[in-house]
C-alpha cells in the first residue's frame, strides 16, 4: 500500500502509539547518499523528541541488505517498524527481508525512496510507500493492472525473489520478468472459447501496461529529505535545523545530475515559478526560509544589502554572520561555481562542471576563454587566484553585476541563480551546495584516505582470486560505513564541515584531471548506441571506485560532450558509459548516464506513452544492464541501489560492452 502526503502525520502517530517504550523497536536502514543521510538526521530528530528508541543502520547495497536481514531483522521479536530511507523502492523487499511472522502481524515496513520506477508489489502489496504524489495522481492504470493480475494468480505480481547466488549474482530492479501464470478460469457460463479469448486479451493489456511502466527506465521523484520535512511540518516540528537538512538533501541532487522528473508541479508560486517539479519543491523551501527567518529590519547589514531573505539589492555573497549567535538561513545570490567562499574565484570557476564544460576548460583555448572573461569583467588573475575572502571588496561587490553582463557572451546564461546560505555565528557561512559537495566528499573518499594511493598494478594480467576479492569488498564496505558516520556527524558540525573542505576540493581536482586527460587523449570512444570512457590508470584511479564519485566524473564528461555537440549543431546525443578499474578487487565499476539523450524527440507521435518515454531524466541503462547480465556469460553484479551502476570482472569487460551495445541498438 502507499501513504499519501496528507496521511504522513497519521502514519507517524501510528508508529508513536505502537513503538515499544523500553526496547529498540524501530530500525532505520539508510542508503549511503547525501539525501538519505539528511533524511535520517531529520527522522532521528523527530523520534528523539518523542523518546522513541531507534537504531540507524547504513546499508551499502543489496548484499549488505541481506546481512542486515540475518543480523537485525530475522528473529528479532522486538522489532516492529523497519524504515527504509533511499532504498528498496525499485525491488520487492520481501525477497530480501523476513518481515512476516507466524501468528503475528509482522514487521511494518516503510519505504521512503526517491528512485523510480516503484516496484508495484511494494506499492500495492506488502510495503508502505511514502507517496510524493505520483502514485495517487499518475499510476491509476498501473494500479488497476497490478490488482487484476495479482487476483488472477496464486503469486502476486512482482513477488518473485531475485535469483541470488545464481550466475552473475544479479539483483533485478524490475519484477516485470516475473509475470503471473495463466489464471484459473471460472466455470464457463458463456462460450468457453469467447471467454478465454477475452481473458487473454485483458491479460495482455494489463501485462502491457505493467511492462510499459517498467520499461521507461529509471528516474527520480521527490528527495526523501523533502518528504521528511513535510512530515515534520505536519507535526508542527519544523525549525531551521530540519529545514536546513532538507535544503541540503534537495540541493545534493544537482551535484549528481539527478533531476526530479516524477510528476508535474501541483502548486504554483514560491518565488521561482513552478515550471518543473523541482522548481516547485525549491519554491516551497524558499517560502519556508522566509517564514522561519523573518528579516531583521533593524539590522544595519540587512538594510545595506537589501532584503535579508531575498536577492533584490544584494550584490555580494554572504560570507559572514550578522552576530555571534546568528544561525539563520538566507536566500542569497549564488554562482554556479563550487565552494567559492572557501576557494579562490579562479579555482572555483575552473572546477565548476557548468562553467568548465561550456568554456571547454580542458583545452588551452578553453583556459584562455576563462581568462578573457575575467579580463572583460576587469578582474586581474592575481586577484582571482587569491582566496575569495581576501579579494578586493569592490571586486566582490561588482561580481554579480559583471557576470550577468559578460557571462552570456560566452554562453553562460543563468550563471547567477538563487540559492541558500546558512551561518553559524562567527564560525563561518556555507551554502547548501557547499555542504553537499563536502558531505559528498566525505562519503566517497573519507577523511583519512589520500588521493593517489595505488594498489595492485593496473598492468597486471593476473586475475584477483575470489577470496581476495571478497575480503577487499568487505574492507571497502567497512570504509564506506565509517565514511557514513563521519558524514552524519559533519552535517550538524560546522567545524567538521570546514575541516573537510579540502576533501571536496581534491575530489573535484581529480574529476577535472581525469576528465581532461580522457578528452585530450581522445580516449572517449564513439560506439553505435553510446559513448564509452574507460579509466584504468593514473594517480586518481582509486577515487573512482566509489559509484557516486564515478557518477560525478560521468556527469562532467557528459556535459562536456554535450556542449561540443551543441556547438556542432548535432541534434542526436548518445548516452555515456564510464568504466573505472577497481584494481584491488579485479573488477570494473561502470555507470551509465543518459544526460542529453532526452533531447531527442519524435514530433510525429502523439501517443501518451511515447511522450512519457521522452521525458527528461529517463535512464535506460538499468534495464540494459539486467538484460546483458541475463544473456551473457560475463561475470556481472548489480548490487547498488542505483540501478545504473554495475560491476563487471576485469577480463569480461569487452564481452559486456559488446553485448550492451547490441542490447541498446535493439531497443
Amino acid at each position: 500500500m502507499y501513504i499519501p502526503r496528507s496521511q504522513f502525520s497519521s502514519a507517524y502517530a501510528h508508529l508513536k502509539a505502537n513503538a515499544s517504550p523500553s526496547t529498540n523497536s524501530v530500525l532505520i536502514l539508510c542508503a549511503l547518499d547525501i539525501d538519505s543521510l539528511c533524511a535520517a538526521r531529520i527522522l532521528a530528530y523527530l523520534l528523539k523528541r518523542d523518546y522513541i528508541l531507534h537504531q540507524i543502520k547504513p546499508v551499502a547495497g543489496y548484499q549488505d541488505l541481506e546481512k542486515v536481514n540475518e543480523t537485525l531483522v530475522k528473529g528479532k521479536d522486538e522489532l516492529k517498524f523497519l524504515i527504509c530511507l533511499g532504498l528498496g523502492g525499485l525491488v520487492d523487499l520481501s525477497a530480501f527481508l523476513e518481515l512476516s511472522r507466524e501468528g503475528e502481524d509482522g514487521v511494518e515496513c516503510w519505504i521512503i525512496d526517491g528512485r523510480r520506477p516503484w516496484n508495484l508489489y511494494n506499492v500495492y502489496g506488502g510495503g508502505k510507500c511514502f507517496d510524493d504524489g505520483d502514485i495517487a495522481e499518475e499510476m491509476a492504470r498501473e494500479q488497476d493492472a497490478h490488482t487484476l493480475l495479482s487476483h488472477s494468480s496464486s503469486r502476486p505480481l512482482g513477488s518473485s525473489p531475485p535469483p541470488l547466488g545464481a550466475r552473475n549474482d544479479l539483483i533485478p530492479t524490475s519484477p516485470s520478468q516475473h509475470l503471473p501464470s495463466e489464471p484459473q478460469l471460472p466455470p464457463p457460463k458463456a462460450s468457453t472459447k469467447t471467454l478465454r479469448r477475452k481473458l487473454r486479451r485483458l491479460r495482455r493489456k494489463h501485462e502491457s501496461t505493467i511492462q510499459k511502466y517498467y520499461s521507461q527506465g529509471t528516474w527520480y521523484g521527490e528527495p526523501v529529505s523533502s518528504l521528511l520535512y513535510s512530515l515534520a511540518a505536519d507535526l508542527g516540528r519544523e525549525d531551521n535545523d530540519i529545514l536546513w537538512l532538507s535544503i541540503v538533501g534537495v540541493c545534493s541532487g544537482e551535484t549528481y545530475g539527478r533531476t526530479i522528473t516524477s510528476g508535474p508541479p501541483r502548486i504554483t508560486g514560491g518565488g521561482w515559478g513552478a515550471d518543473t517539479r523541482e522548481d516547485q519543491i525549491r519554491g516551497i523551501l524558499k517560502d519556508e526560509v522566509r517564514r522561519l527567518n523573518p528579516p531583521d529590519l533593524n539590522s544595519t547589514a540587512a538594510m545595506s544589502s537589501g532584503n535579508a531573505n531575498g536577492v533584490s539589492g544584494v550584490t555580494a555573497l554572504q560570507t559572514t554572520a550578522r552576530s555571534p549567535s546568528d544561525t539563520s538561513i538566507r536566500i542569497s545570490p549564488e554562482y554556479r561555481f563550487m565552494l567559492i567562499r572557501h576557494w579562490s574565484l579562479y579555482d572555483s570557476m575552473l572546477h565548476s562542471s557548468y562553467l568548465g564544460t561550456k568554456l571547454h576548460i580542458w583545452s588551452e583555448s578553453g583556459r584562455k576563454r576563462l581568462h578573457k572573461l575575467l579580463a572583460k569583467m576587469g578582474f586581474s588573475l592575481s586577484q582571482c587566484k587569491q582566496s575569495y575572502t581576501h579579494m578586493d571588496m569592490d571586486l566582490k561587490r561588482t561580481l554579480k553585476e559583471k557576470l550577468e553582463r559578460y557571462a552570456p557572451l560566452y554562453g553562460l546564461d543563468g550563471v547567477v541563480k538563487e540559492g541558500f546560505v546558512r551561518c553559524w555565528g562567527w564560525r563561518g557561512c556555507l551554502s547548501a551546495a557547499d555542504v553537499a559537495y563536502v558531505v559528498g566528499g566525505i562519503l566517497e573518499i573519507g577523511k583519512g584516505k589520500k588521493l593517489g594511493h595505488k594498489g595492485v598494478s593496473a598492468d597486471s594480467n593476473e586475475e584477483v582470486s575470489e577470496e581476495v576479492g571478497r575480503l577487499e569488498e568487505e574492507k571497502e564496505v567497512d570504509e564506506w560505513i565509517t565514511n557514513f558516520w563521519d558524514a552524519y556527524d559533519s552535517l550538524t558540525n560546522v567545524e567538521q564541515l570546514k575541516s573537510a573542505l579540502p576533501i571536496a576540493m581534491n575530489l573535484h581536482r581529480a574529476i577535472l584531471r581525469t576528465g581532461t586527460a580522457l578528452i585530450e587523449k581522445r580516449q572517449i570512444r564513439l560506439l553505435k548506441a553510446f559513448r564509452l570512457a574507460v579509466v584504468k590508470e593514473g594517480p586518481d584511479l582509486p577515487v573512482f571506485t566509489h559509484p557516486n564519485a564515478l557518477s560525478k566524473l560521468a556527469l562532467w564528461i557528459s556535459e562536456a560532450i554535450l556542449e561540443q555537440e551543441r556547438e556542432a549543431s548535432k541534434r542526436k546525443h548518445l548516452p555515456l558509459v564510464v568504466a573505472s578499474l577497481h584494481e584491488r578487487r579485479g573488477v570494473y565499476v561502470i555507470v551509465g548516464t543518459a544526460l542529453g539523450a532526452e533531447e531527442e524527440s519524435d514530433d510525429d507521435s502523439d501517443d501518451d506513452d511515447d511522450e512519457l518515454e521522452r521525458k527528461g531524466g529517463r535512464n535506460h541503462f538499468g534495464i540494459a544492464f539486467q538484460d546483458v547480465a541475463n544473456s551473457t556469460q560475463a561475470r556481472i553484479r548489480i548490487d547498488s541501489f542505483e540501478a545504473t551502476v554495475v560491476e563487471v570482472k576485469k577480463d569480461d569487460l569487452a564481452g559486456f560492452l559488446e553485448s550492451l551495445s547490441l542490447n541498446l541498438n535493439l531497443q
